[in-house]
């Protein structure tokens, strides 16, 4: 059965988006990009390239340098909000692709620099279990949830991915790369788990960003720009996605694209391609319609396994028989669907699927519905609740822009 017929079924949540892995999702972009460098894509565990409908082969192909910027947290409603970049200068391109499941930094990331599905990848998640260590990792920062401590070389970013990232395989055929980020993700563990020893340009303001990868474009030869920016995602959480922040940090984003790097390209004559895409997008959640884990815990008797996720994609193992009491529980803000059955249809993406899939997240999905949500445990007065939050199958969250300009042709 197709992904979408099966879960619309098992959930009855018509307006659910689902992950477009066979040509429109954001897994797919990246080998749409090993394509235009001559890398062989026709190989497992990466996805298609993106359908030619929406990112046309010529577009890509013969460029010397491709720039891939993504905006952590942009939704295609944001875009279409606050945009102005397009009016400076239109793309050759404006589509709307989805993210990947689940929709979080540590999934969506990984699968834009390694064109595979989290199904694929085994970052399926904010946190998952790691069997060989017993333990739930955040995989953001690389640590136990729990506060506990891990030998690091028990713990190794490196190893997370078995499969060649993009970095890699373009290396493989003589194309260099740059991974243009804030400067205190240099070394971080998930920097590591995603780029390896690539290259990396750190920058600590917008403007610095935009002057590094303008910078990275003018070096001689065929090249990959791997650009990242966090301060909408960051924003978001805290004020909520349509706040007055979060809209006012887009716009600064597109100021400098269009003054750092799209205007210096175009006046230059760059032979240059230069992609805007997100992660994934960002929903308001409402605080009244929020349901502690440890409430939820009480009323199916307790967990058989750490929950795992984050509190709009939760991981859980219940005791047996406990099922229908969950989805009772959270009937009308949540829905709950087994792991296996969306592995099989495809919710992760298509096979091979990493090993320990199951493993790593537990029997259950419970993925939260509009603005609801399922955090550990409800915040004191002393401590607001965030506004914003992902993770989930919303459009909000789930689908994404992506801009293409063309230069020097």
């Amino acid at each position: 059965m197709p992904l979408d017929a099966w879960f619309h079924q098992a959930t009855d949540w018509p307006d659910a988006v689902l992950p477009a892995y066979d040509g429109g999702s954001i897994a797919n972009l990246p080998v749409s990009i090993l394509r235009a460098f001559g890398v062989p894509v026709c190989v497992n565990p990466l996805v298609s390239p993106l359908d030619e409908s929406i990112l046309p082969r010529e577009l890509l192909d013969n460029a010397r340098v491709v720039v891939l910027v993504v905006v952590d947290g942009l939704s295609s409603a944001a875009l279409e909000r606050d945009a102005f970049c397009v009016d400076v200068i239109p793309p050759v391109i404006k589509r709307t692709i989805t993210s990947v499941f689940p929709t979080t930094t540590a999934a969506a990331l990984t699968s834009l620099q390694y064109g595979t599905s989290p199904g694929s990848h085994g970052m399926a998640g904010y946190t998952v279990f790691l069997p060989a260590l017993g333990r739930v990792i955040n995989l953001v920062r690389f640590k136990p949830v729990d506060g506990s401590s891990i030998d690091s070389k028990r713990l190794d970013p490196r190893a997370m991915v078995a499969t060649p990232s993009i970095f890699d395989r373009l290396r493989d055929v003589g194309v260099g790369s740059v991974v243009v980020s804030h400067q205190e993700y240099e070394r971080s563990p998930l920097t590591l788990a995603q780029s390896g020893d690539t290259e990396y340009l750190g920058h600590r303001t917008l403007a610095e960003m935009a002057a590094r990868l303008s910078s990275a474009v003018r070096r001689p030869g065929r090249r990959f720009v791997f650009g990242y920016w966090a301060g909408i995602d960051m924003l978001s959480h805290t004020w909520g996605p349509a706040s007055d922040a979060a809209r006012l940090d887009f716009r600064l984003f597109q100021r400098a694209l269009v003054d750092g790097v799209l205007i210096p390209l175009r006046d230059r004559g760059e032979d240059a391609v230069v992609i805007v895409t997100a992660d994934h997008g960002h929903t308001t959640v409402d605080p009244e319609r929020q349901i502690s884990l440890a409430d939820l815990a009480r009323v199916v008797g307790g967990w058989a396994g750490p929950p795992t996720g984050e509190r709009r994609a939760v991981g859980l193992t219940v005791p047996t028989g406990s099922r229908a009491m969950l989805a009772s529980a959270v009937s009308g803000r949540g829905a709950v669907v087994p792991v296996a059955d969306a592995m099989l249809h495809g919710l992760f993406g298509p096979p091979p699927h990493h090993p320990e899939l199951i493993s790593r997240i537990g029997d259950l999905l419970l993925l939260a519905r509009a603005n609801a949500s399922f955090p550990y445990r409800v915040h004191g007065e002393n401590k607001p609740p965030a506004l914003g939050a992902h993770g989930s199958l919303t459009a909000d969250e789930m689908l994404v822009p992506m801009l293409v300009w063309r230069f020097g042709r």
